[in-house]
This record gives structure tokens, C-alpha cells and sequence, in this order.
């Protein structure tokens, strides 16, 4: 069982299970030789005091994941106390929330480990531009709702960022390997040479 995963970073943000219980399990080898968490359900690891979540202009995840054996239902991979950075999958459509904006990418799920990488930056113009979402490497083009409006900035309200779960139900079932997460926005060359390392690192 996994009472905690550790910030590699100086800030020590550390994820651990809510409420300290429903614990995910390490599980190694997992992938290319390294090991992995494992969420089974009700299991969830959370991140609270996330003030360097509030109010951001630019945000990327990038996360080396993947599902188990059930890729019906809804399961999600991350998601704020907020409604934010969401990466969610129903059924093969693909939802992901930033900056109070909702996008959706139908894309077939399967068992194997994948990259998966959403892009925030309210300096940009148009939703298409502020949210991006990408999967091994290859952005998705997403569908907004007629009237919606990606922000300019992430929810100041944020507190909480939930991995393996949206914060109340709908767990992850599956593994994973690796969460990067930046506090400002990427450029192309960026996001190649992060995804670049996620590839070679975990053989993908």
C-alpha cells in the first residue's frame, strides 16, 4: 500500500490518500522496468493546499498512464475540488477541464500505457488554443459546447488536485507512472521535449 508519493520537486507537494485511507498499491516491474501505482476502486491519491494550482495563467499536466482491464464507465484520471484540470474518459469520449472550459475528444481506449498531456494557456485566443489535449504525442482536436468560454486563468478557488478519481467516485482503475505538472504555459518545443523524455524513459 502507498501512503505517499512524493514531490520529486523542492516544493514537497506530496500526494497522498484522502482522508488517509483507500490506499493505491506500488507495483513494480510495471513498465520498461520501472514501477507504477496501481488504483483499484475507491482507492485515490490527492494533493491538498494546492494555492500553485489557483489562479494560473498557463498549466500542463503530462502523465504516462494507463487502464487495467475496464475502459467502460467513467474513469478519471485527474480532476481539482474546482472542476479543473480534469482528464476523464466515458465510454470513449475523452473530457478535459481547464480555465471553467470543457473540451471532448471521442478516441478509443484500450489496456496499454499512453501519454497523456492537457495544455492550459489563457493568454491565447479561443478555446481551441487555451485547451489542448494530447495523447502520445498527437494533439486531439476537442469539441466546446456553442456559448462556452475557456478563462484566462485556472479556478482561484482551487485546493485540492485528485489523482486516480474526480474527487467523489469515478476511479481510475488502472496504473500509473509518472505526473509532471507545470504552473505556467509550454510551447511547442517544450511540450516536444517533455514528451520526448515520457517516450524514451517508459519505451512508449
Amino acid at each position: 500500500s502507498l501512503t505517499q508519493w512524493n514531490d520529486r520537486s523542492n516544493a514537497a507537494h506530496n500526494a497522498g490518500p484522502s482522508g488517509g485511507a483507500n490506499k493505491p498499491t506500488y507495483v513494480t516491474p510495471a513498465l520498461n522496468g520501472y514501477g507504477a501505482v496501481n488504483f483499484a476502486s475507491s482507492q485515490n491519491l490527492q494533493i491538498t493546499n494546492t494555492t500553485w494550482a489557483a489562479s494560473k495563467g498557463g498549466f500542463g499536466m503530462f502523465i504516462v498512464a494507463k487502464l487495467n482491464t475496464n475502459t467502460t464507465g467513467v474513469r478519471t484520471l485527474t480532476g481539482s475540488d474546482q472542476g479543473g484540470f480534469l482528464i476523464q474518459l466515458n465510454s470513449g469520449v475523452w473530457t478535459t477541464t481547464a480555465g471553467g472550459g470543457t473540451g471532448t475528444v471521442t478516441v478509443t481506449a484500450d489496456n496499454s500505457f499512453h501519454i497523456f498531456t492537457q495544455l492550459f494557456d489563457g493568454s491565447q485566443t479561443g478555446n481551441a488554443n487555451r485547451l489542448k489535449f494530447r495523447i502520445d504525442g498527437t494533439e486531439r482536436t476537442l469539441s466546446f459546447a456553442v456559448g462556452q468560454t475557456v478563462g484566462t486563468t485556472t479556478n482561484a478557488s482551487t485546493s485540492k488536485f485528485n489523482l486516480g478519481w474526480d474527487g467523489t467516485g469515478n476511479y481510475w482503475l488502472g496504473q500509473v507512472a509518472e505526473v509532471l505538472l507545470f504552473t505556467t504555459a509550454q510551447d511547442s518545443t517544450q511540450v516536444g521535449l517533455i514528451e520526448g523524455y515520457l517516450k524514451n524513459k517508459w519505451a512508449l
